[in-house]
């Protein structure tokens, strides 16, 4: 029984367990917590909050201890000079009263930088989970379409290989053979040309994962997320100018400039109040043997003013700063509209880019299997079944990229409005993976931004055809010709025109009347009309004169 036992236990072992597919979710949740793009936007952030409780703590008050001790030799000239050893103790605290809005200006300063770093840290959360979507989708996209470029290539190496046979015995055309290596080399091109894209999806998967990419059984394409999108054009726009992170950042760094701005005034034009007590404890100190302590309690106003006048010149600066900044904001409100104005209508050339390019993959298997049929009948070239079938497989690659394209414009959007996060990551892979998608049609409007129904719906994607065998007509020969039985045609029978009508002429007037030859009166007769003459069909030849 342990023998059976243990033999189990080896069979399980070496038989190798389906590999599971690694979502993009799984990916990126690892990712922002290792990414040095990541821990450097949170240490920058961490600094920033210990800069406002700095910023805070200088309303609190300050305590000062200073304290001597050597031996000192005092010299007086009436009295004996003394030399002893010394020691003195001071204690200083220092309540800031008012300052005129210094220190508030600063504490204001330090919460906008550290919401700027906040918001920079978000920015570089939706700047990884891009790029993880993008070099994911990216080479997922690579391996489908090398797999249609080599399932193409070797088809077209079968067909060319089957149409030399039948060269061989007499059956087919040098041309055909040479016209599917004509398509040949345009398959290993196009293989060759996705290989070289594989090699770039890797290299950049590699540079945002710091780690080798999964295989292509292992991977699983997203649900898109349609439903988080905004119907209208406008509504992107104003939800980008409200959450996205980069500008609120370029917002809170303008604030924080005008804070420092004003910081910088009330520091050069106003005076600062100060409580301060002092405690002093001497022993042997200034020649006085013995010890003493003395309590000082004190208001003090101080203010320093360089006689350069050089408090113009700081708070110049720190407005011009200012300035910059905010017109570094306005840059990036601009930026970003025209960022969600391009995203939008690309979303929408994707969608329908991968609407034609789906009708056209069903267009050419259609194509392809009406011309098998046909094939068998003898009515198609093997070469018009070659064209169907490479077609076939660069039409259904195409649909296949402009599905992924379509997801990676949707992601896109998402980060310029600011509501890519790992949450959403998470809830479009946790269910309907393997799927792409496909167009269903333009709707109207609504007002309700994101609760609108998707413009696309997911449908599954198939994987490539596999190549299907030609039916080789075999050449059947031509019936023979009837024989011609010769018709004699009857002697064509001759029927006269039909007679003429008489016609009568009326000249102009002013140009006289026309009259016959003296030899031709038989021809022409007189109708008693003095400007006209009925003209009746001569027996032969006649000459008319003009009187």
């Amino acid at each position: 029984m342990k023998i059976r036992h243990w033999a189990w236990v080896a069979i399980l072992i070496s038989v190798p367990m389906p590999a599971r597919a690694t979502s993009i979710s799984a990916e990126v949740s690892s990712l922002l917590d290792t990414h040095p793009r990541i821990a450097s936007a949170r240490h920058e952030m961490n600094a920033a909050a210990q800069q406002v409780k700095e910023a805070v703590g200088k309303w609190f008050p300050d305590l000062e201890l200073t304290e001597d001790a050597g031996r000192e030799r005092y010299h007086r000239d009436a009295t004996k000079n003394t030399v002893a050893s010394f020691h003195q103790l001071d204690v200083r605290l220092t309540q800031k009263i008012w300052d005129f809005g210094k220190t508030n200006a600063d504490i204001r300063a330090a919460e906008y930088r550290w919401k700027a770093a906040k918001e920079n840290f978000r920015a570089a959360e939706h700047t990884i989970i891009y790029d993880a979507v993008l070099s994911y989708l990216n080479l997922m996209k690579s391996y489908r379409i090398l797999d249609y470029s080599k399932k193409s290539e070797e088809n077209i190496k079968r067909q060319a290989n089957l149409e030399s046979a039948m060269v061989v015995s007499g059956r087919g055309y040098q041309t055909d053979v040479l016209q599917a290596k004509a398509q040949l080399s345009g398959a290993e091109a196009r293989r060759v040309r996705a290989e070289g894209v594989i090699d770039q999806a890797v290299s950049h998967y590699q540079a945002v994962f710091l780690r080798d990419p999964p295989a292509e059984s292992q991977m699983a394409l997203p649900r898109s997320p349609d439903e988080k999108l905004y119907r209208s054009r406008e509504q992107a726009i104003e939800a980008a100018l409200r959450q996205n992170p980069q500008l609120a950042s370029a917002r809170m760094t303008s604030r924080s400039a005008k804070e420092t701005a004003l910081s910088v005034a009330a520091d050069k034009y106003t005076p600062v109040v100060k409580g301060i007590v002092e405690s002093t404890h001497k022993n042997n100190v200034a020649g006085l043997m013995g010890y003493q302590s003395d309590q000082v309690a004190k208001v003090q106003i101080s203010f320093p003013f360089n006689l350069g006048f050089t408090a113009m010149n700081s708070v110049s600066a720190a407005v011009e700063t200012h300035s910059a900044t905010v017109a570094k904001e306005g840059t990036v409100r601009i930026s970003l509209e025209e960022q969600v104005k391009g995203l939008f209508k690309n979303l929408d050339v994707q969608k329908k880019n991968a609407g034609l390019l789906h009708n056209q993959a069903t267009l050419s298997e259609q194509f392809l299997e009406m011309a098998r049929e046909e094939r068998k009948i003898n009515r198609r070239s093997l070469i018009d079944i070659l064209q169907g079938e490479t077609q076939l497989y660069n039409a259904e690659s195409d649909a296949y990229s402009a599905d992924i394209d379509v997801i990676i414009s949707t992601f896109a959007l998402l980060q310029a409005t600011g509501d890519l996060t790992s949450d959403l990551l998470e809830e479009l892979t946790g269910a309907n993976a393997g799927a792409s998608i496909a167009l269903r049609g333009s709707e109207d409007d609504d007002t309700s931004g994101k609760n609108a129904k998707p413009v696309v719906q997911v449908r599954a994607m198939k994987p490539p055809p596999q190549p299907q065998p030609v039916q080789i007509a075999v050449p059947v020969p031509a019936p023979a010709p009837l024989p011609v039985r010769e018709v004699v045609a009857a002697p064509p029978v001759y029927s006269p025109p039909p007679a003429v009508e008489p016609v009568v002429l009326r000249p102009p007037k002013g140009m006289g009347r026309l009259a016959p030859a003296p030899s031709q009166t038989r021809a022409l007769e007189d109708d008693g009309l003095t400007d006209s003459v009925v003209l009746r069909p001569p027996t032969g030849p006649k000459k008319l004169f003009i009187q």
